[in-house]
This record gives C-alpha cells, structure tokens and sequence, in this order.
C-alpha cells in the first residue's frame, strides 16, 4: 500500500490495515498480511490528507522468497530516492567511516523467520560487516540495519559501489547500492542508533570546510518544517565555526515526545563525533521545526545559547514564554505568511514586550511562508545570514544570578541551577523563580511546587561562606552552600530530603501516558480469555506497532503474555493490552492500581464504570518493577480495546482534538468519537504518589 498521510483499510468489513501517517505518497509504502476469502472480495479504503498532495495505491505482492526487501527507493543507478524505505549514508571526504544505515524487510510466511542477516561486501573502500535480526513475525516488517565502515579516511578519489547481501536460512538477496560521495563543505547523510527503540534515525550535517579536532566547534540544530525533510538542509551554508546538524524529525513528527528526543540524540551524537563546545549550542527551526524550537528551546532553556523559532505556531510557547528569561531569541515570520498566520510570532513578541524580555523579531514585508534566494530557489529562510551573525554573538550562561522556570509537567523540571522536585498538584503548571542577592543570600518564590532543589555553584555566591535561603519571604535554610533541597511540610518550608520516597513522583518518572514511549517498551497482549479478547488484544497491539513503525519511523516487538521474560520486565516499559481475565501480567499487577478492573466495572476511587465498550488507558510505574512503566489499555469485554488506537496516541492529530498521552489515565467509551470538548468518561493524573487526586 502506498497512501498520503493517514490511510485505514477495511477487508470484507474489518480493519485489516491503519496507518496514521504524514509523508507524500509513494507506492509500496507498507506491506501487510490479509486473508482473502474464496470468491468477491470487497475492499474499503479511507484516506486523510493533511496537507499538500493526495493518492493511494493498493497492490498485491506477490514474491517466491520468505523476505521481501523493500529496495523500491533506489534509483536505476542504485541511488537513493527519498529513502522511505531504505537510508544509505553518505561518504564524507576527510572522514573515516563507522556508521549504521537500514532497509525495510517484511516476513511474508506464516512463520517467524529467525537470524535474518545484512551484511556488506568488503572492497577497496569498505570493510565487510554484518548486522542481524535476531526474529521477525510473519507479517510484520522491520528495520534491517547494514554497517557501513572505511577502511581508512575517506578519499576523493573513493566513489565506490556496495553491495548488501541478506540471508535467511538458506535465503540469499544481493542487491548493489551506489552511496554519493560529498566533499568538504557540502551536507552529507548519517545516522545514529537511538536509545528508546534501537532503531536508525537518519539525520544530516552540514561541517566546515576544515575540521580540527583540537578546535571547538559551534552546533547549530535545524529542525525541517512539515513534509520538508528532503530539502530545508540543502540550503545550509557551510561555515567555518559551525557544525549544522539537520534532524530528519523521524520522518514528519512533531518535536515532541519522540521528536523531541530524535533533536537531542543527533546533539549528543554530535558531541560524540566532533569536538562541540557545550556553550555554544544553538537550536532553530522553520514553521513545524519554529513550534518544536519553541517547545524544546522553553522547556530545556539551559541546553542552548540561542533559540530562533521561524514562522511557528506559538501554541507551545506562550504557556511557558517566561523561561526565555535567560535565553537570547531570535523569531522571524514573513508578514504575507498564508499557512501558519504572522500574528502567531507577533502574538509571542507581545509577550516578550509585557515581560520585559530581550529578543530580537524580523519580519519581512514581502515574506511568505517560504521565501527563496533568486539564483538557485533556495530555502534563504533557513540560511538568513542575519542569524547565524546572532548565534556567533551568544554563548551559553550556565549559572545566571536570575532563573525563571515554569513547566506543566514534572518530567521538565530543571533549569540551570534549579530543580522542581514534586509539584502540589499535578496537571496545573509550577514554577520557581530563583535569585542571587547580596550577602549570601537567595530568594525563591514558587507557585504549585511542595520541593526543590538549589545547586549552588562558585560562580553565584560565596562557597566557603554560609548561605540563607527565603522561600516566599520566610527563612527556609541557614547554613553550608551546595545542593539543597527544600520541602513544605504542614505549611513551614525548611531543607528536606533530596530522594525522592519509594512510588512518588520524580523527574524522571512522571507520567504522562506518551512516556511509556519515551524509553525501550514493549507491546504485550493478553492470549487469554475468549478467542474474541485474545484477537481484540493482538489487533491492539499490532495497530501500535504498525503506528510506531510508520508515525515514528520506529522499531518495537509484540509478544504475547506468556512470552514477557523477567529481563523484559527488568529493561523495558511494558504497554499492555487486555483485562486481568485475557492479559496474565494485567493479573498479576491489578491490585496495585490505583484505577482498576473489577468485574464488570472498571474503578477510579468511589466512581465505576461500566458496560461493554468501557475502557482504560494508564500509566503507572510496573509493580514488578517500578523503576519501569506499564501501560495498561483493555476493556471490560473485546468491545473496549477495538478503540484504544483512537484515543490520540498520534499526537500529531488534529490540534482541537485534546489526546489521551497528555494524561496519567484515561476512561473511555465509544462516545469519545468526535468530541473536542468532555470526550472521555474520566481522565486525569495522579498526585505525586501515584493515587488519584481528590
């Protein structure tokens, strides 16, 4: 199937195939298993298109071998397209070679096939590696990595082919690939591995012509606008004092969540690469990629120097505005913008101007969204020669005498020398507002915060002197500098407890539901119960994967119950799909939630919930191992789980539709569908102990 942005299909009346995807239609952009029956047929297909072009193409793929390799990218000349399906790194000149690249393998027996296998010739220019798959599901698709390394510094006289062979049992394919060479100062393609998922994330980078590495580098992150992945990066200039790294966003994600976390692994990879001085990190972006600037550069406002957000949506910003106290801005949005309106920048710079805030905004007269230079229709938007002269003039100041942090969510809670440790309610924003006085002293004000910390440094105060903190004008702490932590216990603030208690809340582990995907999972369905469940559980579980794989360009398993190791457990987030009667680990962990199945009724507190369709979706901290997550999604009876996958784990769905990842729990009918305002039964986070809140 091939299908612009979201397609489902229905065969002879069921759901047989979902994609909620965002990218321009190509044949063959997903391959899954349906059984036809004997005789007619009727197939029924449902497309949603968000922006820009629009078709669909359904095909039947026939194939002699047990894998098909998707190696429909690649042109005649055994370049690569637009790497949907295959991602083929770039030879650099001037550098040596170590890098992952990937390409899309589908299970077409009925069978697992074990130990599948990618492996690269060797030749003049390459070493011969190999890369493997320890299974795959039949039916399923997934990433097959393929290591491409040098044998030395790469030359500009090392253009060269490779082959990739993949084996299966007594299955061999050869195909023959033909990587670009790139020379100094042009952007070349690489990848790193990333640690929620394993998967191979594509990304580019622009380098100076010369690179020495006992020189430090200025990092610029470019994050591309919404279906602009193939071309924002190649009008970056090459600069002499600046790395550019371009993230690929996993494809068309928002910078949240994954997205966010596929920004900040290119930097550290990055940092890993080159020798990149910490204080000079700049982060910015073009429409989609101005609201992720907004949204990562406010909620991590310590990482960067500077921050420019061009012509974005200011929805993830003006929440949070006030954590630009420290950080230099730079917003630019052309005033004839027809697709995101000029008024949203202008909208922020009110803002800034009511706070008193330093930043600095240009807005074009004759701009639109785009706008280009006249030679050779460049993005000049994304290469405007005035920003990259602000980056040069800004450096990052670790430990200004003045924080302002404001979050809506625990898990962003830290800001230079200051930490919000547990909030007095969750699911209402928290803030602290840190300041260095003379004598000593520090004067803290907090709203919704009940802990914090100070890390108090050198570079701020007086070490070897005593220290005096006011917390909402009374005396809180008396006594050495260093990390301190204060708490309000009935009323009065003194210095507390840094750890956080056994089941609380922390940073690291504060919900809401998305986070279950922030780090390594797994999709676990309950075999059990009637046949009707255990089909319901495994059609959840494999329309998650088939969502994570497409939306995030992502890798993850299914398995079922039975399956779950106690090295599973140990290392990864469990998402589990089913009832404590079909879902065997749902059993074991039902009486410890605090929002819980009973028979017939599905309960939060003194409140029940009842009837076929009824279900739940929850994030809790694994009581077989609470420094992991489960994720419970099931129902009282089949009918519940047949909508989990609607609830809005696609977080880049419609913006009026609120969505169940920005919750700890979520109870649910059918009813929900549709609805912008009340659309679930019961939905809410839990106090910083994990309970329901009053």
């Amino acid at each position: 199937m091939g299908g612009e942005d979201q397609m489902a299909i229905w065969l002879n009346g069921e759901l047989v195939h979902l994609s909620l995807a965002s990218r321009y239609y190509k044949p063959f952009q997903e391959i899954f298993p349906v059984e036809f029956a004997r005789g007619t047929n009727r197939i029924l297909v449902k497309g949603g298109r968000r922006c820009c072009a629009w078709g669909f193409s359904l095909a039947i793929l026939e194939s002699a071998t047990k894998l098909f390799v998707n190696d429909t990218d690649v042109t005649p000349a055994g370049h690569i397209g637009e790497e949907q399906y295959l991602f083929l790194p770039d030879l650099p000149i001037g550098e040596r070679l170590d890098v992952l690249g990937s390409i899309n393998v589908t299970n077409l027996t009925a069978r697992p096939l074990e130990d599948v296998r990618g492996s690269v010739a060797g030749n003049a220019v390459l070493e011969a590696t190999e890369e493997a798959l320890p299974s795959i599901a039949p039916g399923v698709t997934h990433q097959l990595p393929f290591r491409m390394r040098s044998k030395g510094v790469i030359g500009p006289a090392d253009s060269t082919g490779l082959e990739l062979i993949v084996s299966v049992e007594d299955e061999i394919q050869r195909f023959h690939f033909k990587p670009r060479l790139r020379a100094p100062g042009e952007y070349f393609a690489t990848s790193y591995r990333s640690k929620i998922d394993g998967s191979i994330q594509a990304f580019r980078i622009i380098a100076p012509r010369q690179y020495n590495p006992e020189k430090s580098y200025s990092l610029a992150l470019n994050m591309h606008g919404y279906k602009a992945a193939s071309g924002a990066h190649e009008a970056i200039s090459s600069r002499p004092w600046l790395f550019t790294a371009a993230a690929n966003a996993r494809g068309e994600m928002n910078y949240k969540e994954a997205g966010m976390w596929d920004v900040l692994e290119m930097m550290e990879a990055m940092q890993k690469r080159y020798n990149i001085d910490a204080e000079r990190i700049y982060l910015y972006g073009h429409s989609m990629g101005g609201r992720g600037s907004w949204y990562i550069g406010l909620r991590k406002p310590d990482l960067f120097a500077a921050v420019a957000p061009f012509a974005g949506r200011n929805s993830w910003a003006l929440p949070v505005l006030e954590n630009a106290f420290n950080l230099p801005l730079f917003v630019l949005h052309g005033a004839k913008d027809k697709v995101v309106s000029v008024e949203e920048s202008r909208e922020v710079v009110k803002q800034l101007e009511g706070l008193d805030y330093s930043y600095r905004y240009h807005e074009p007269a004759d701009a639109t969204h785009w706008w280009w230079t006249d030679a050779e229709r460049q993005q000049a938007c994304t290469d405007d020669p005035q920003l990259y002269d602000y980056f040069s003039r800004h450096r990052l100041h670790a430990y200004p005498s003045t924080v302002v942090y404001k979050t809506e969510e625990l898990r962003f809670n830290k800001a230079y020398w200051t930490r919000i440790d547990q909030f007095e309610w969750h699911g209402k924003p928290a803030k602290i507002r840190a300041a260095i006085l003379p004598g000593n002293k520090v004067e803290v004000q907090v709203e919704n915060v009940s802990r914090y910390t100070l890390n108090l440094h050198e570079n701020l105060l007086n070490m070897d002197a005593g220290v005096v903190i006011l917390t909402n004008g009374t005396k809180s702490y008396s006594g050495a500098a260093g990390a301190i932590t204060i708490g309000n216990s009935s009323g009065t603030w003194a210095e507390a407890s840094a750890a956080a208690a056994p089941l609380e809340k922390h940073g690291g582990q504060a919900g809401p539901i998305f986070e279950a995907f922030n780090s390594p999972f797994l999709l676990v369905y309950g075999s059990g119960g009637s046949q009707a469940e255990a089909k319901a559980n495994f059609k959840q579980a494999r329309l998650a994967q088939i969502w994570w794989q497409i939306w995030a360009n992502g890798e993850c398993r299914v398995v079922a119950d039975t399956s779950v190791s106690e090295i599973d457990i140990a290392e990864r987030n469990l998402v589990l799909f089913g009832n404590p009667g079909s879902n065997r680990l749902i059993e074991r962990i039902n009486g410890h939630l605090p929002v819980r199945f009973e028979k017939n009724a599905i309960v939060a507190g003194r409140e029940r919930f009842s009837g076929p369709e009824v279900a739940l979706q929850m994030i809790y901290p694994n009581p077989l191992n609470p420094e992991r997550y489960v994720l419970v999604g099931g129902g009282l009876s089949h009918e519940g789980p047949a909508n989990l996958h609607k609830t809005g784990l696609d977080i880049a769905a419609p913006i009026q539709f609120p969505n169940s990842a920005a919750y700890d729990y979520v109870i649910f009918d059918q009813s929900f569908l549709g609805k912008v305002e009340d659309r679930y039964l019961k939905a809410g986070h839990f106090n910083g102990h994990w309970q329901l809140q009053d």
